[in-house]
């Protein structure tokens, strides 16, 4: 140890420090103290020269690590620089090589390359027809290709003319002018057939064209001469049915000639000297023309289409038989004796009929229809009774007999006297003005008339089935016309809208009961119903439904058949809110007074989706999502009701949790029975025990009974119902007779409340506790234990969000909502495949900041969670 004053350089020396402070890893020194301590610094991007250095002279390694690291300047060198990825622009002959792309394109099929990008990608083309000569050259392929597959062949009966390149043939049948020589029959022979006409004006036939010389059949023989037996020799052959033979001359024939087939068709006169002789029905189609019988014609059957048939005078038709006039169908036989004279019919003193027709249809027998007098004649020298016989009972029949001033029906004699009453001539019956025939005022349609029976005399009316008849104003008659009542096809109507809300308005109508006034006017051209009346009146009605009121007459009217409609749409609208078992879906009430010991609740509903198949009567919980499950074990929770409805559309079910319902029953109860869930699903069972029932039986019975739904806890056996309802009544005894209760500690076994309960005090819950709808915590709440959520956990906004450092910037500040109440642990995270060195910095109860080391060089996206932890653990590297 040295003691004093030492002078000379040794004052630096007790400057120094007994330990001088060193630099750290990867640290170098920038400056020293006089004491000795060194001031230190990490090599930065600014620390490096911004001039070339030669690092060729020796080998530096420059290795980043973990962190990233850039240069202000250019780096030149001659050696090799090695990186995992090269990110910059590269000078020099490396340019091409990186500029490869890793996998260039190439050309598509039936494409060729034409340029090579730099970076190796083919620019490709397709061969065009201008690429390809517009002359090839093939040996001998022209003629060759020119052929087609299967050249074009001559027709039956044709032969070829000319050929193509492409060997496909020209065909010409032979003609008449193609044969120079004489046409004989020695040369015109052929064993096929043609379809041609021969034409004997051109052609020259010198010899007999025989059977044996013209085979086959011919379609048509065309010639100007005649064609007789000497031009054709005989054993021709058959001409087939449905061919022609055409001449403009005549068709003779040395003796009896036979035509075959269906039958001959004669347009023109037929002219026969002789006989003609037909075993089936001659026909003469042809109005103009006639058939000219100079001989006795003999007939089977004799038909005429129209023009008839005409037998001159003196002449007769005889048959050996009956002889019988019939006409076609719908059409009348004329029997015409000229201007005058008259048909006989029958001249002997044979008995004759004239009958028309024997079937049911009706017969009608004209006599004259000019404007001359008809008179129909029976009997003029007979001494028997003459009668005209309408039908043929003889009881029932219509005649005029001996005397002349009766007319006898049916036995029954009218005379003068009746008649003179028809005509009005004497204390008329009927006056002759009310039987007008003919169109206009006062008649009546055809079908119409006068009926008599027991009743008097009543119109008639024949009209069609289901027709009305209606009387018109406009032309003064009854008419039949088609019964529209009740006519509603779709076909039929336009226009088609929705009928709106009436319920709100047929309230307003006022139904009244009345008697008509059958004083007024207005029934003197009708009927007055003097029964009394119900219904509404017109006036009043236009005030509700101006469209159901017309006027008539003067008179209003009300259309009652369409205000049955409006009923029956508030039917309608009601039913939308009570269905079939009374349940009523109601989205408010209004009154001034509800007296509610007058109100009887058959049941209240609710509509709840069906989670699974549910059936009326089935006891069924409800989830945490409202869907509605069938109960599945006894005594269970929750329960809601009892299924009152089918599932409707919507897969909604009304379930009944009050009043009267059916419910579907395990077993069997009697009227009374607390009920419960049973263990099989949807059942319940009389309540054993203690726990939740759903209600009580209002019938006894099996399978299915009344019961009224409450959902509450039954205490078990009738002994402990006794005793809790003594301690009622002792309950109550001391609250009507205002004595103190001390409630200051009280046990139930447990306790049901339907109203709201407030707790001002502590409440401590020993055993589970389940909360089936949502709890609010307004002030801080205490876990002591585990706590485990089953579903999602939503937090606020303090909790965690987003955060973006734009491109240059290099921080970011969160800001809480809401403080802390002491600095939150913060947690980031770096998204949409950015890569940088950030951290946090500055946390306080209010916010923090997020810092990058370099400005960013691209929009960063951050989240970022914070979390308030009670006495947080920190650990140190020891």
């Amino acid at each position: 140890t040295f003691v004093g004053a030492v002078t000379g350089n040794a004052s630096t020396a007790t400057a120094l420090a007994a330990n001088p402070t060193d630099c750290s890893a990867n640290q170098f020194a920038t400056t020293i103290a006089a004491n000795g301590n060194l001031t230190c610094a990490a090599i930065a991007a600014n620390n490096l020269p911004s001039v070339a250095a030669d690092l060729g002279a020796a080998n530096v390694t420059i290795n980043f690590g973990n962190t990233n690291g850039a240069f202000n300047t250019n780096i030149i060198t001659d050696g090799t620089i090695t990186a995992t990825t090269f990110i910059g622009a590269v000078t020099g002959n490396a340019s091409t090589a990186s500029a490869l792309a890793a996998d260039p394109s190439d050309c598509s099929a039936n494409q060729f390359a034409i340029t090579i990008a730099a970076n190796g990608n083919l620019t490709c083309a397709s061969l065009l027809d201008a690429d390809i000569p517009n002359t090839i050259t093939i040996n001998l392929a022209a003629a060759a290709t020119a052929l087609q597959s299967d050249p074009t062949d001559c027709a039956a009966n044709q032969f070829a003319t000319t050929i193509a390149a492409n060997g496909n043939l020209t065909c010409a049948s032979i003609t008449d002018a193609d044969v120079s020589n004489t046409l004989t029959a020695s040369i015109f022979i052929g064993s096929g057939s043609t379809t041609n006409a021969i034409d004997l004006a051109t052609a020259e036939v010198a010899g007999i064209l025989g059977s044996s010389n013209i085979s086959g059949s011919y379609t048509g023989i065309t010639g100007t001469g005649a064609l007789t037996v000497g031009s054709i020799a005989s054993g021709f052959g058959t001409i087939s049915t449905g061919n022609i033979i055409t001449t403009s001359g005549t068709i003779g024939t040395a003796s009896t000639t036979t035509f075959t087939g269906a039958g001959a068709t004669f347009s023109a006169a037929i002219a026969a000297n002789s006989s003609i002789t037909s075993t089936q029905a001659t026909f003469v189609i042809n109005a103009s023309g006639t058939v000219d019988v100079q001989d006795t014609l003999n007939v089977d059957s004799l038909t005429t289409d129209t023009g008839g048939v005409s037998i001159a005078a003196g002449q007769s038709y005889t048959g050996a038989g009956a002889v019988t006039l019939a006409s076609a169908t719908a059409s009348g036989i004329t029997i015409n004796s000229g201007t005058t004279g008259s048909i006989l019919i029958g001249s002997d003193a044979s008995a004759e009929t004239i009958s028309l027709g024997s079937g049911n249809a009706v017969k009608t027998l004209e006599l004259g229809l000019g404007t001359s007098g008809n008179t129909i004649r029976i009997g003029t020298n007979n001494t028997t009774a003459d009668s005209i016989l309408i039908g043929s009972a003889l009881d029932t029949q219509t005649y005029t007999g001996n005397s002349s001033s009766a007319f006898v029906i049916n036995a029954i004699t009218v005379d003068a006297t009746e008649f003179n009453r028809l005509d009005g001539k004497d204390a008329a019956l009927v006056d002759q003005n009310d039987f007008i025939s003919g169109d206009g005022a006062g008649a009546t349609s055809n079908g119409s008339g006068l009926e008599s029976g027991t009743g008097g005399i009543g119109l008639l009316q024949g009209c069609a089935n289901n027709d009305i008849l209606k009387w018109v104003d406009a032309s003064s008659v009854w008419n039949c016309a088609v019964d529209a009542t009740g006519i509603s096809d779709a076909r039929l109507k336009t226009n088609i809208t929705n009928v709106g809300s009436v319920l709100d308005k047929i309230g307003d109508i006022r139904l009244v009961n009345f008697d008509f006034d059958c004083s007024n006017e207005f029934f003197d051209k009708t009927l007055c119903d003097t029964r009394a009346q119900t219904g509404v009146i017109a006036q009043e009605l236009a005030q509700v439904f101006p469209e159901l009121v017309y006027e008539q007459d003067g008179f209003y009217r009300v259309r009652y058949d369409a205000l049955a409609i409006y009923n029956m749409k508030a039917v309608i609208e009601l039913a939308q809110h009570i269905n079939g078992q009374g349940d009523a879906i109601l989205s408010n009430i209004k009154a001034q007074t509800i007296d509610v010991t007058s109100i009887i609740t058959e049941r209240v509903t609710t509509p709840y989706r069906v989670a699974e198949s549910v059936s009326v009567g089935d006891v069924v919980t409800v989830d945490d999502q409202g869907l509605l499950h069938r109960s599945s074990t006894a005594f269970q929770k929750g329960l809601a009701g009892v299924v009152a409805g089918a599932v409707n559309s919507d897969g909604q079910a009304m379930v009944a949790s009050a009043g009267r319902v059916n419910v579907n029953i395990e077993g069997s109860v009697q009227t009374g029975d607390p009920l419960t869930s049973s263990g099989t699903p949807g059942l319940a069972k009389k309540a054993v025990g203690s726990g939740a029932i759903i209600g009580v039986a209002a019938t006894s019975g099996s399978g299915q009974v009344q019961m009224i739904v409450s959902t509450s806890f039954f205490g078990g056996d009738q002994a402990s119902y006794d005793q809790l309802q003594n301690q009622i009544t002792t309950l109550q005894d001391q609250v009507d007779g205002n004595t103190p209760i001390d409630l200051s500690n009280l046990h139930v076994g447990t306790l049901t409340a339907d109203f709201d309960t407030l707790i001002n005090g502590a409440l401590t819950v020993s055993g589970d506790a389940l909360f089936n709808s949502l709890v609010t915590f307004v002030r801080p709440v205490i876990f002591s234990d585990d706590v485990i959520f089953n579903g999602n956990v939503s937090f606020n906004s303090n909790t965690g969000g987003y955060a973006v450092i734009n491109t240059g910037a290099q921080s970011v500040h969160i800001t809480f909502s809401k403080p802390y109440s002491q600095p939150p642990i913060i947690t980031l995270g770096l998204g949409g495949s950015s890569f940088a060195q950030y951290s946090y910095d500055n946390v306080t109860a209010d916010g923090f900041d997020i810092v990058l080391a370099v400005p960013a060089g691209q929009n960063l996206n951050f989240t970022w969670t914070a979390i308030s932890v009670n006495n947080p653990n920190t650990f140190v590297q020891q």
